[in-house]
């Protein structure tokens, strides 16, 4: 995938979503034959936002975007740049609250980073920090799964994650590792404070440097036969756990 596919975007909800964030968009193309009513909406809110609006037929839509689901349309971001974790802590500092970051240790699935980046909305994170090898990267996919959410968290990407976490834990956040074999359940814990919450990737988990790393590691208690949850879903849980705390 090149660097301009990278800043396309597709689907209604992640378009509409963009053109509500502070995402900077080039263009946003829709179908000639899209539904009136929704036609007219984004019209209005391209209007409003100063966005060109092109009308473009479904061949020339679907060279666009790829062989994907677009639903009639998409949007062409100007170049997307990734927040740094100053940026991530200000945006704690403004709403007055103590910081609340997500830590992904090489999640490599795009439905996963996205899955994640929703649950982080919807929880109140702060900020996403992702590292920049061996991990999932923003794109059109992660923004689709996410329905949008991509465009409205702050996304810092860092070469170490296990330095990154040294230097939160130095700066007075509280490390917590989501593992399987956590020693404390999930809702045991308080969460009060600054926070950083650390999930591991499809492959390793959390990884022992990491673990090593953590004051707290939590698990989530299973019935069933299968040891462990997609780590979409157990991010998902732990997180709107922490947030009742925040």
């Amino acid at each position: 995938m090149n660097e301009d596919t990278l800043n396309i975007i597709y689907g209604r909800h992640p378009v509409m979503e963009a053109i509500k964030s502070e995402v900077s968009i080039d263009k946003v193309y829709i179908y000639e034959n899209i539904q009136k009513g929704l036609h007219h909406k984004i019209k209005k809110i391209t209007a409003n936002n100063k966005i060109p609006l092109v009308t473009i037929n479904k061949m020339g839509l679907d060279r666009l975007c790829g062989q994907v689901n677009h639903q009639g349309i998409a949007a062409i971001l100007s170049h997307r740049e990734y927040n740094t974790i100053e940026e991530i802590f200000l945006a704690a500092e403004v709403k007055d609250e103590p910081p609340f970051i997500l830590v992904l240790n090489e999640v490599q699935d795009p439905r996963n980073l996205g899955s994640l980046l929703r649950s982080a909305d919807g929880a109140g994170v702060h900020g996403v920090i992702v590292g920049r090898h061996r991990s999932a990267s923003l794109s059109p996919a992660v923004s689709r799964v996410s329905a949008g959410a991509d465009c409205h968290m702050k996304v810092a990407r860092v070469t170490n994650i296990s330095d990154t976490l040294e230097n939160l834990k130095d700066r007075g956040l509280t490390i917590v590792g989501s593992e399987s074999d956590g020693e404390l359940l999930y809702f045991e814990c308080d969460y009060s404070g600054p926070i950083a919450l650390v999930v591991g990737g499809e492959e390793k988990g959390l990884g022992q440097r990491v673990k090593k790393i953590c004051d707290i590691r939590v698990k989530i208690p299973l019935k069933g036969e299968i040891s462990s949850l997609n780590v979409g879903v157990a991010g998902g849980i732990v997180m709107l756990e922490i947030s009742k705390h925040h």
